[in-house]
């Protein structure tokens, strides 16, 4: 026997059917685990209901850490509206001037050597990376977590949210985290490492060149026999460094990659975050602007979701190279050169300033760890 149903009462039922199969939407700030810190995508950068701004990460980039230990700690000055950080590098060393020869057969003599100091400051230059500048949150106001499976969030706090399902991200630590190049295959992708106590780089000088005053041969006429001069040879090799230079300010953060799937919700709010794999999960969406751009907290009255520096990274790119000008002058003694015979000496090089030029060979570069970098999808870009 059929049943006899009401009028209206099948839809009245498949409404109620369609409500029970759909997501429910999360309460403001619900879904994100408390302490969460991730990038707003919002048009004035500003926090979404249950956040509130992360300032300790304005002008900063953040660095992933693993261990509690290297947690909350900021290195350098905060950087300003869209600029590409930049230093120098102090040097000091002492370099020796000698092996001026020449040959009276069967006889050789060694000129005279000196050793003069080299110091100062290099000149400064920017990074040649690409940022993209975005307002920082910490969400307050969670109550359960909804992230899908493989999210990747950094944390203000000692641990990874309770409960297991998440875990300090080791493959992470000392890197930035990228989002994936445009075209990227993979996630996962890392480059270099940098410790919280010791985050600076330091650049090889190669060679040294001097502009000296030498007297020609045709000038030696006093000595006895034709001498067959060698003058230093220009450039000169070196095996000194600069000294170290943080390239980038940062804030170190707990980073943690959630290793189980505990439920989903659909998500409003504009907060990004990363994920573990080539693309963004199901109800996210790519944040395009970010492609391949390391990603700064947006400094004090800064343009939110600007981009600055070099152009995006590529796919397989692994380091942007920067160099140094090093130049200056020293004041050195008369070097003298001296015949076979002990009585025969002559200046090669008068005392006063020498101007010399130090080339610097490129060194270092921003750490880094590949990983999408999402937003809900349709969620609001103003608030």
């Amino acid at each position: 026997m059929r049943p006899t149903a009401r009028p209206g009462g099948g839809f009245v039922l498949v409404v109620a059917a369609l409500l029970a199969a759909a997501p429910t939407p999360l309460a403001a700030g619900d879904g994100f685990p408390q302490g969460m810190v991730a990038f707003t995508v919002s048009e004035d950068g500003s926090c979404p209901a249950g956040w509130q701004p992360a300032t300790y990460a304005a002008g900063r980039l953040i660095l992933s850490v693993a261990s509690p230990a290297d947690a909350m700690k900021s290195v350098g000055e905060p950087i300003a509206d869209r600029t590409d950080p930049s230093h120098d590098h102090d040097y000091g060393f002492s370099f020796p001037i000698g092996g001026f020869k020449y040959s009276l057969s069967p006889e050789t003599a060694l000129g005279s050597a000196i050793s003069v100091e080299l110091s100062g400051t290099s000149e400064a230059t920017t990074t040649g990376y690409p940022f993209l500048q975005a307002g920082v949150c910490e969400a307050v106001g969670g109550v359960d977590d909804d992230l899908p499976y493989a999210t990747i969030a950094h944390f203000s706090g000692a641990s990874c949210p309770p409960g297991g399902a998440w875990t300090p991200l080791q493959q992470a630590d000392g890197r930035f985290l990228l989002p994936n190049p445009a075209g990227a295959s993979s996630s996962g992708v890392s480059y270099g490492h940098w410790s919280v106590g010791s985050a600076g780089h330091s650049h090889p000088f190669s060679s040294v060149s001097l502009d000296w005053p030498t007297k020609s041969v045709d000038e030696l006429v006093l000595l006895p026999l034709t001498p067959n001069f060698i003058l230093p040879v220009s450039p000169l090799p070196l095996v000194e460094t600069s000294g170290s230079s943080l390239m980038a300010p940062f804030v170190s953060l707990l980073t943690c990659e959630k290793i189980e799937d505990t439920g989903s919700g659909t998500f409003t709010e504009p907060i990004a975050v990363f994920y573990g794999s080539s693309g963004c999960a199901q109800g996210w969406e790519p944040v395009t602007a970010s492609a391949g751009r390391f990603v700064v907290g947006l400094p004090s009255g800064g343009t939110q979701l600007a981009a600055f520096g070099g152009s995006p990274m590529v796919a397989g790119e692994q380091v942007r190279s920067h160099l140094h000008a090093v130049s200056g002058s020293v004041d050195v003694p008369a070097l003298m050169g001296h015949g076979g015979n002990a009585e025969v000496s002559i200046d090669l090089v008068p005392p006063g300033s020498v101007d010399y030029q130090i080339d610097a060979g490129s060194e270092g570069g921003l750490p880094y760890y590949t990983a999408s970098l999402c937003r809900p999808t349709g969620a609001a870009a103003a608030k």
